[in-house]
């Protein structure tokens, strides 16, 4: 689930990256999200981990994505 932070960080990565580039982005987006969580799911089977809020941080895939798509836009 997304959360506000997520979106306003989502749409300050949008605004510098160029249209062009916008829909690879977004697939990258989706792709580290499911790497994350395939990651979190597995550790979690493993390893059993006591987090009292069982979240998972999608801004590490949006801050790669988005410095991706800068780079690509330069």
């Amino acid at each position: 689930m997304f959360g506000a932070g997520d979106i306003k960080l989502i749409c300050v990565f949008s605004m510098l990256i160029q249209p062009d580039f916008l829909l690879l982005v977004g697939v990258i987006l989706m792709l580290l999200g499911g790497l994350e969580a395939l990651v979190y799911i597995l550790i979690k089977k493993f390893k059993p981990i006591s987090i009292v809020h069982d979240g998972l941080p999608f801004a590490i895939p949006i801050v790669l994505s988005g410095v991706f798509g800068i780079g690509a836009s330069i």
